[in-house]
């Protein structure tokens, strides 16, 4: 495989990458949950249905090796399954700790998309310039093509801009898998609940 094929190899699973991670799947609608003045019955209720009742996590690796564990999904008590925390601020608050853990996380996803993005652009240009440079055809015969120097430096600055984004992206899992890890707490705030109130 020659080096312009390889080039435009990696170029093609940039952009797939970057299209995966960018991926999102469906949004549901919760809620509304009973005031905090409503009977304590209803509230246990309430609690009893959107509580978490599993979790899904994934492991994530960094050089072949398992740096931490960011949870992908939980389902509720009603069998609701949840990808997206921000779909539960709409029972939990936009002042909860859950929210700030969204909120954070969305800061990562939208410096991933720019630095993936950015660095796919960058590369395809490179890819370009490298093609165009050893196929120009008023070359003289037999003389040997020009180091496309502009076209591999945009390759290697889009390279690291896609590491970057890969980084960004790691955080933003993190983020929302704490978004995860702190919801029981703020549902149980928002039904003005306690443990001791009710036992299963």
């Amino acid at each position: 495989m020659t080096l312009c094929r390889k080039l435009l190899l990696v170029w093609i699973i940039a952009i797939c990458t970057c299209a995966l991670l960018g991926g999102c799947r469906g949004h549901v609608n919760l809620g509304p949950l009973p005031s905090k003045e409503a009977p304590l019955a209803e509230r246990i209720e309430a609690y009893k249905q959107y509580r978490v009742e599993k979790e899904t996590s994934n492991v994530l690796f960094v050089n072949y090796a398992p740096v931490s564990v960011v949870k992908d999904h939980i389902l509720l008590g009603d069998g609701t399954r949840v990808d997206h925390p921000e779909d539960l601020i709409q029972l939990v608050g936009p002042s909860s700790k859950l929210a700030g853990y969204v909120d954070s996380a969305n800061r990562n996803n939208l410096m991933a998309q720019g630095f993936g993005w950015g660095g796919v652009g960058l590369s395809g240009a490179g890819v370009g310039l490298v093609f165009s440079s050893m196929g120009d055809a008023r070359r003289p015969f037999g003389e040997a093509p020009p180091v496309p120097f502009l076209g591999l430096s945009l390759i290697l600055v889009g390279g690291i801009s896609m590491l970057v984004s890969i980084l960004f992206f790691g955080n933003e899992g993190r983020e929302r898998g704490s978004a995860f890890d702190v919801y029981d707490g703020d549902l149980l705030r928002s039904l003005s609940l306690q443990k001791a109130d009710f036992k299963f």
